[in-house]
């Protein structure tokens, strides 16, 4: 046993002449053997493809005979064990089950020998299934790593202690040795000391024009930033090799879903925040239109640029949309209308309804705009697709509707851009096989900015109403709420919870879960301050810096490495963990020298 894989260790011994060493992350051994007289054939199809029909052919078993498969323990396995060969692929309610000897369904874990036997059973075939080594627990990986991150973590904060005071320490001794100078020819000097003793705290840049006074500054807002770009730091790190830490192959919404419409709901938060400061500075509203799309444009750029370190620079295929361009698009449609519709004197709307009635024009605009979306999806006729059709398409439900994935929006999609600029590789289409799907297209943006107005919603009511109390009680309401409607058309199957199509319910639950967060953050970290935010906060002031760095550097040292085969979670888990350790020194550091980078 390797000493750098001792959480997840394999014996060297062969078991069976099998080497536990020659399978690699997620995989296992699967033995078929049959105990029949007669040849058969095994077919496979992996269990996360909803409503598939569609088995492949895994290979011909001779009578009593045994053969041995890699498999991934990724996912169960519905096997199908027939006495004829059918082909490469074999559909089920196509073929019928006239040639089925048996079946099976299969769970796998990392780096176990399982046994699959036919053996005839009175009249009948049956598959019987044992577990020949037990696979090991990757999930004791995880605790191990969190032990060490936690511990790197008290490092950091010790560390970012003592520079702290170094630098007063400093400070006042400099201070001291300017007393000791000729008071009337330093006093100029000792009193510059004196002011940046008093500062270094409350601001956040050296340019004046871009300075960010602390205690106006909402924290928790750069705490909540910071609570969603820790986890894409390290998903952009490789996770840990965690599938369960990857998007979802269709419906639902696990881990990785959540930070993308926490970001452009915390983006919304902040444009009433903005428009209020603009308003009471007087800035021209050509000023405003010029630095929203200023800021548009650079992010839409950014966003171009990391597309292209992930797909290639062939401008015939390239990839034109992902997260920092549907923020970009979301930023200036949101940026602008608060420039035409957000009231100058916003005051007079003051009251227990004033953050409604200040955004009613903006509500009204949102509310068309969602349901002539949902009028499409559900009305707009799609060649050779049923009406209405939300499902992936591909092999599922028999392939009957292959070329529909996602009906009305990848159908809009394909009509704006050829599919060669469309997302060509994912999980989604690895199961489905289905042709590319954008999920970040163009036709999604409409959905999309349901998330944006409950954002501004959420900023409204900071600005409207300054006593906590006021606010907790419009943000849990506002957070129940939208959660409550969004699992109920989820769960009646009436629109389901889907980031690829960004459904309603999925914008409902998830902009509803940020009312819950930030008002959590608000109140440990503004209201009472029992905490200070570390280390989230600081990551959260320079959340684009760490975004497009952390995207750069995926596979760059010393951001990473490679010891051995690496073939195991804990060493991957002990990758990403240091990428994030990086970049949240990064963080600290930028911190402390009053840099915030924005775009």
């Amino acid at each position: 046993m390797d000493f750098y894989s001792w959480v997840e260790g394999r014996s060297r011994e062969p078991v069976r002449g099998l080497y536990l060493n020659d399978l690699r992350l997620d995989e296992a051994f699967l033995n078929v053997s049959s105990q029949l007289n007669k040849s058969v054939w095994v077919y496979s199809q992996r269990q996360p493809c909803y409503k598939c029909t569609q088995f492949s052919l895994m290979g011909e078993l001779a009578a009593h005979n045994s053969t041995t498969y890699k498999v991934s323990s990724l996912f169960d396995l519905e096997m199908l064990v027939l006495n004829q060969n059918l082909g490469d692929t074999f559909n089920l309610p196509e073929n019928g089950t006239d040639h089925l000897e048996c079946s099976s369904n299969l769970s796998f874990g990392e780096f176990g020998i399982y046994d699959l036997v036919v053996s005839p059973a009175n009249s009948v075939t049956a598959c019987r299934s044992e577990t020949v080594v037990p696979p090991v627990n990757i999930y004791l990986a995880l605790v191990v790593v969190t032990f060490m991150s936690l511990a790197g973590l008290l490092l950091l904060y010790g560390l970012y202690i003592l520079w702290n005071i170094y630098n007063e320490r400093f400070l006042q001794k400099n201070a001291r040795h300017l007393e000791c100078l000729d008071a009337e020819n330093n006093s100029t000097l000792l009193e510059e000391i004196h002011n940046n003793n008093n500062t270094r705290n409350s601001s956040i840049n050296k340019k004046d024009t871009k300075t960010v006074k602390f205690k106006t500054r909402l924290h928790s807002l750069d705490v909540f930033r910071g609570c969603c770009i820790i986890p894409l730091v390290f998903y952009f790190g490789h996770k840990g090799g965690y599938f369960a830490l990857e998007h979802v192959v269709w419906d639902g919404v696990p881990a990785a879903e959540w930070p993308f419409p926490c970001f452009l709901w915390i983006m919304s938060v902040c444009i009433p925040l903005k428009m209020k400061s603009d308003l009471a500075k007087k800035v021209p509203k050509s000023r405003l239109i010029f630095e929203i799309t200023k800021r548009c444009v650079l992010l839409f750029a950014l966003g171009l640029m990391i597309n292209s370190v992930d797909f290639g620079v062939q401008l015939e295929t390239m990839r034109y949309y992902n997260v920092l361009q549907r923020i970009a698009v979301m930023y200036l449609i949101s940026s602008i209308l608060f420039a035409f519709l957000w009231p100058r004197d916003y005051k007079k709307f003051s009251g227990t309804y004033g953050d409604l009635r200040v955004l009613l024009p903006q509500w009204l605009i949102h509310l068309v705009i969602h349901a002539i979306y949902l009028g499409l999806v559900f009305l707009l006729p799609v060649p050779g697709c049923p009406t209405g059709y939300l499902g992936p398409g591909g092999l599922s439900e028999g392939g009957k509707y292959f070329n529909c994935t996602g009906g009305t929006h990848g159908y809009v999609d394909k009509l704006i851009h050829d599919e060669a600029h469309l997302l060509q590789a994912s999980t989604t289409k690895d199961v489905y096989k289905f042709n590319a799907f954008e999920p970040v297209g163009p036709f999604s943006t409409l959905p999309s900015l349901l998330t944006v107005i409950l954002g501004a919603q959420a900023g409204a009511i900071l600005v409207m109403h300054s006593d906590w109390h006021s606010r907790k009680l419009r943000l849990v309401i506002w957070g129940v709420g939208c959660i409550a409607l969004g699992l109920t058309l989820h769960l009646n199957e009436i629109i389901p919870m889907n980031k690829h199509l960004w459904s309603t319910s999925f914008s409902l639950v998830t902009g509803g879960a940020a009312f819950l967060v930030l008002t959590v953050f608000m109140y440990l970290v503004d209201v009472t301050r029992i905490w200070n935010g570390f280390p989230l906060l600081q990551p959260g002031m320079n959340c684009l810096l760490l975004y497009v760095g952390s995207r750069i550097t995926a596979d760059m040292w010393p951001w990473h490495f490679a010891y051995g085969k690496m073939d195991t979670h804990f060493m991957k888990l002990i990758d990403s963990c240091w990428s994030v350790f990086i970049w949240v020194s990064i963080s600290v550091y930028l911190y402390t020298k009053k840099v915030l980078l924005t775009a």
